[in-house]
């Protein structure tokens, strides 16, 4: 409990520090629309994060960077009228950093923008017209658990794996299209590995529960931190501590519980990336777009030690 304690009280300090620079009043500019060459991370679902929102808030000072960031729309119609006039000639801007709630609608939006407008920069899912993707690489997230769950499968005698995925409809978390692209290889991965796999849709800690019922399997990975803490839940619900439970990779500030399963061995293995290599690249590729069609984030993993656990903190959340 002690540990627990700890860790959950260093993961809320580095989370706070991490945030620090960006916890004053928000631009007014937001208001009355930015000024030319402000990057505006315009209404998306991938940004509602308020951490996320301050650590970009944060790498933008760090690199000098002007930029405005706007209160995320609630659905396709609201980011529509969000991004119409943001993406215009006349708005002056740079670039416009966006992940969609409706890929066609927002393409479309690009595409009416004309040779003058902004740069656009797409969060995770590619976009025509769009001037850089963002992206995790499902295959490096997918093959890093794989090897390790198929190097634990065979020293313990075990032959089936269980992944965790979000369903097809879109669902409230932000990372739900990666979660599904890397939890399809990790399919793939795993049968190659040896193991007979089974895919089940949950989309939090309590879905995760439920789908694994009273048979949580031999292996688990869910495709993040809240499906594999709902894995580990319900194996330890079981009585049945020898199971191997790791989570792939959303961005995503790792939750205090999460990284307390992963030093008490409830977790064995984390892999994505941290928020502050997401709100780094956005701030960078914002103010430069490349050439290149896509700019892919840093794959990180931290593995079941208490060693590590405190690294896991501070790298997950940018402390």
């Amino acid at each position: 409990m002690n540990l627990r304690r700890t860790i959950a009280a260093l993961a809320t300090s580095l989370l706070a520090a991490g945030a620090i620079a960006g916890c004053g009043k928000d631009d007014e500019s937001a208001e009355t629309g930015p000024p030319n060459g402000t990057v505006v991370v315009a209404g998306t679902p991938y940004a509602p994060s308020p951490e996320l929102r301050k650590l970009i808030d944060g790498a933008a000072r760090g690199a000098n960077a002007a930029l405005t960031q706007r209160d995320p729309a609630t659905d396709a119609a609201a980011q529509a009228r969000q991004l119409k006039p943001l993406l215009e000639a006349s708005s002056g801007l740079k670039s416009v950093v966006v992940g969609a709630f409706d890929p066609a609608a927002t393409e479309t939006l690009i595409a009416a923008r004309g040779s003058g407008g902004p740069a656009v920069i797409s969060l995770l899912t590619p976009l025509t017209g769009a001037s850089t993707t963002l992206t995790l690489d499902a295959e490096a997230v997918s093959g890093r658990l794989a090897r390790a769950a198929g190097a634990w499968a065979s020293s313990h005698a075990v032959d089936a794996a269980t992944v965790l995925m979000p369903p097809e409809a879109p669902v409230a978390d932000w990372s739900a299209g990666f979660g599904r692209t890397v939890a399809k290889q990790l399919v793939d991965d795993l049968s190659e590995e040896g193991l007979a796999v089974t895919a089940l849709e949950a989309t939090g800690t309590a879905d995760a529960k439920a789908a694994l019922g009273f048979d949580p399997g031999r292996l688990v990975i869910g495709w993040n931190d809240a499906t594999a803490l709902g894995a580990a839940q319900a194996i330890t619900a079981k009585g049945t501590t020898s199971r191997w439970v790791g989570a792939a990779g959303s961005p995503t500030p790792s939750s205090a519980d999460a990284l307390t399963a992963l030093s008490d061995g409830r977790l064995n293995l984390i892999v994505g990336t941290r928020l502050q290599d997401l709100a780094s690249l956005i701030v960078a590729t914002a103010a430069d777009p490349p050439s290149t069609k896509t700019r892919a984030l840093p794959v990180r993993s931290f593995s079941r030690s208490s060693a590590v656990t405190s690294a896991a903190v501070a790298d997950f959340s940018g402390g």
